[in-house]
């Protein structure tokens, strides 16, 4: 069959540190999608790896393409950075090639938010202040005392994206709203 078309290709080449989860590839694969997934560090590698793939995906802030290297995708129709920017990703280069840049915006609020109140709690209790002084073998209550209760205080909040929503919902002990 000469006439048989190409399979839908997916090249993965930042994976930011994280592991792809054995779901992602075995659902790729029963779709008829072939993935290919390469931590590129390199122009050679990106070329091996993603020069005729239909979408890039980029899991975190991939140096390697850029405005050159993306001249170099012959059959890419999109690329998919996963998370809020896409700040490493060359748009206008992209749109000038017809090349559809998208992203997901909302993939990591709810950890940013939890991380965030995190580091709140941190800050409020002296936590990492603390750490350092016991870690010196003084103990001394009053030299980073935390600065009181939390209870009946305010928070403010700068601004009222996804992840400040998420922050004020999980202060105020409401349960995660469900999508329709």
């Amino acid at each position: 069959m000469a006439d048989q078309m190409k399979s839908f290709k997916v090249s993965l080449v930042d994976l930011d540190g994280v592991a792809l989860p054995d779901w992602v590839t075995e659902k790729l694969k029963r779709e008829g999608i072939e993935l290919s997934v390469l931590e590129c560090k390199t122009r050679e590698e990106f070329i091996q790896v993603a020069q005729d793939a239909d979408l890039v995906w980029l899991l975190g802030g991939s140096r390697i393409l850029n405005a050159d290297t993306i001249k170099l995708l012959s059959r890419c129709g999109a690329i998919l950075r996963s998370g809020s920017g896409t700040d490493n990703v060359p748009v206008s280069e992209a749109t000038r090639l017809g090349i559809i840049v998208a992203n997901t915006p909302e993939a990591q609020s709810e950890q940013v938010a939890d991380h965030t109140i995190g580091l709140l709690f941190s800050v409020v209790r002296q936590i990492a202040n603390q750490d350092r002084l016991l870690r010196t073998g003084a103990w001394d209550r009053a030299r980073y005392a935390p600065f009181g209760p939390l209870f009946g205080k305010a928070l403010g909040l700068v601004g009222f994206g996804k992840v400040p929503r998420t922050i004020c919902r999980r202060m105020s002990g409401k349960p995660r709203l469900k999508r329709k």
